[in-house]
C-alpha cells in the first residue's frame, strides 16, 4: 500500500510538472489524427468515385482536405483556444475593471502596463521546459495579484487623504516586487533558452566537423 501511494504522488508530481508539455503532446496527437482521419477518409471515397486510370490524380482531394484541417485545427491547443487562457482573460479583466470615482487611478496606466507584459512574458515561460519556477510564479499571481488590488481598492474607498496616498503606495510596492519576481523567474527562462541554443548549435557544428 505505501509503494501504491507513493508511486501515486510521484506521478501525479510529474503530471503537475509537465502538464504543459503533455497538454501540448495531446493537441499534437488530436490534430494529427483527425488529419489522418479526414484524408483516409477522402482518399477512400475519391478512388472509389473515380474513373478507372484517374486513381493517382483523386490523392489529390485528400491532401487539399488535409490542409483545409491543418488551417481549422491552427488554433487547437494554443494560447486563445484553452480554459487556461480564459482563465487568464478574466483575470486580466478584474485586475483591469478599475471602479469609478476616487479608487479609479489606484493602478496607474503605467502600472497597469507593466503588470500585463510580466504576465504575458510569463506565460510563455511557464510552457517550456524549463519554465517550472515560471508556471509556479504565474499561478500565485493569477491566484493572489486580483485579490491584492481588490483588497487595496476596498481600503481606498475607505480612507481618507493621506491615508488614500499611502494605500496607492504600497500598493505600487507590492506589485513592483510581484514584477520583479516574474521578471527574475523568466530571466531564468530565457538563459535556459539561450543555453539550450548554444548547446545544440555546437553540437551541430561539431557532426559538420566529424563529416
Amino acid at each position: 500500500m505505501a509503494v501504491l501511494v507513493i508511486g501515486g504522488a510521484v506521478f501525479a508530481g510529474l503530471v503537475l510538472r509537465y502538464a504543459a508539455v503533455l497538454r501540448r503532446l495531446f493537441w499534437l496527437v488530436l490534430r494529427a489524427s483527425a488529419v489522418m482521419l479526414v484524408a483516409a477518409a477522402g482518399l477512400t471515397l475519391t478512388i472509389a468515385q473515380a474513373a478507372p486510370g484517374e486513381e493517382m490524380a483523386a490523392v489529390a482531394v485528400p491532401l487539399v482536405l488535409a490542409g483545409a484541417v491543418l488551417w481549422l485545427t491552427r488554433r487547437w491547443g494554443t494560447e486563445g483556444s484553452t480554459a487556461a487562457s480564459g482563465r487568464c482573460r478574466r483575470v486580466a479583466g478584474r485586475m483591469r475593471a478599475a471602479p469609478t470615482g476616487p479608487a479609479a487611478s489606484l493602478v496607474p496606466p503605467a502600472l497597469e502596463q507593466r503588470l500585463a507584459a510580466a504576465e504575458r512574458a510569463l506565460t510563455n515561460a511557464a510552457g517550456d521546459p524549463a519554465g517550472e519556477q515560471a508556471a509556479e510564479w504565474l499561478g500565485f499571481w493569477r491566484r493572489r495579484v486580483p485579490d491584492l488590488i481588490a483588497a487595496a481598492r476596498a481600503m481606498h474607498e475607505d480612507a481618507d487623504g493621506a491615508e488614500k496616498t499611502a494605500v496607492a503606495h504600497r500598493l505600487a510596492a507590492h506589485l513592483d516586487g510581484v514584477i520583479a519576481e516574474a521578471e527574475r523567474r523568466v530571466a531564468v527562462v530565457r538563459s535556459a533558452r539561450r543555453d539550450r541554443f548554444k548547446t545544440l548549435g555546437n553540437h551541430a557544428d561539431a557532426r559538420v566537423r566529424e563529416g
